[in-house]
């Protein structure tokens, strides 16, 4: 039999039922579904914050706290390191300074004890050489040797020879024929007395042998004034060739004369000590 029910009707109930079959008929039940996993995963991220995994938030504040301990240790050991850089620095200037106060009291004293010890030196060396001319001019004067006043030696020869001969024989005892001394008058009187022998002729170191009326003395002086000496009366007259200096001691009219330079006559030697 062919239903009575409308056809618009019938087409209403079959929409309706294809809605009650479908999944938006289950929407609640769904829904609740996912309330309860959204619980679930609230539930494991607080866990994980802190209520189930305790072990890693105390890791993390160990790891937290050992961080913060290192840094502060590594803060604390470089402000050491620095006070004791400025300590070490500090410490090391006045060590310096320290040293070269040392080192300049040190050279200092170095430097007095070297000039005193080369005073000393010096001062033993003088004392020597005072001992030693004293021993030489003992033994000069034991030897014939006279000590003037003007500290040169004197020594008068009796031998008789000629004017060159008598000069070379000066010259090799490291002296030269009386010159100096004889200039001078007060040495002069000094030495004449023990150089020379009474009425004895002695060559000394005067002579014009180079250019006539130019007399030249045995040490290089030229006798500029020719009445600075005692000539005896009338010298020097030049009687013939007459170029070398002699000289009498004698009572009256001593003094000095001009002869041949070949005559035969003693010789008084002058030396300076060596």
């Amino acid at each position: 039999m062919e239903s009575t029910v409308p056809a618009y009707k019938r087409n209403v109930d079959k929409k309706l039922s294809i809605y009650k079959g479908s999944t938006l008929n289950n929407l609640p039940e769904e829904f609740e579904n996912f309330e309860n996993i959204t619980k679930t995963l609230d539930k494991k991220y607080r866990d994980v914050r802190g209520e189930k995994y305790w072990g890693l938030k105390i890791a993390v504040v160990v790891l937290t706290i050992v961080t913060a301990m290192a840094m502060y240790q590594g803060m604390k050991i470089a402000n050491d390191f620095e006070i004791y850089k400025m300590d070490s620095d500090k410490r090391f200037d006045e060590l310096k300074k320290d040293f070269r106060a040392e080192y300049l009291l040190l050279k200092t004293k170095s430097e007095n004890d070297l000039e005193s010890m080369k005073n000393n030196v010096q001062s033993d060396k003088d004392n020597l050489i005072k001992v030693i001319e004293s021993q030489n001019e003992k033994i000069f004067e034991l030897s014939g040797w006279f000590k003037a006043s003007n500290n040169l030696f004197y020594k008068g020869f009796s031998e008789k020879v000629e004017y060159q001969t008598a000069r070379n024989r000066c010259q090799q005892l490291g002296a030269r024929l009386i010159s100096t001394g004889f200039r001078d008058p007060a040495v002069r009187r000094e030495i004449i007395p023990k150089i020379c022998i009474r009425n004895i002729r002695i060559w000394i170191g005067l002579n014009d042998i180079e250019r006539e009326g130019i007399w030249v003395w045995s040490d290089g002086e030229i006798l500029t004034n020719i009445r600075s000496i005692p000539w005896r009366n009338g010298e020097p007259n030049n009687d013939g060739n007459e170029d070398c200096g002699e000289y009498l001691w004698r009572t009256t009219d001593d003094g000095v004369n001009d002869t041949e330079c070949y005559s035969h006559c003693a010789y008084a030697c002058e030396k300076a000590f060596s």
